[in-house]
């Protein structure tokens, strides 16, 4: 898992430091999700993962799981 990933070029970084493991880029910043497509598509990534907790903080939310469920769907589409 890479936390706080916000550039495909660290999840490739990681995922050659990682002997070519796969990589789980932690999605839990505003950039982060506006970079989701180019970190689901970067090398060795199996799928993105959502931190929501971190996520909620930056964005200054206070939401509930069906306020965070167009994200969630956002990070599924671009992971798949």
């Amino acid at each position: 898992v890479l936390p706080k990933a916000e550039h495909a070029e660290d999840v490739a970084v990681v995922h050659h430091a990682a002997g070519g493991k796969p990589v789980f880029p932690l999605i839990e910043s505003a950039l982060g999700f506006e970079q989701r497509l180019s970190l689901a598509h970067g090398e060795g990534v199996s799928r993105l993962v959502f931190g929501q907790i971190d996520f909620q903080a930056e964005m200054g939310m206070r939401a509930t799981e069906d306020d965070l469920l167009p994200f969630r769907v956002a990070l599924v589409l671009a992971s798949r």
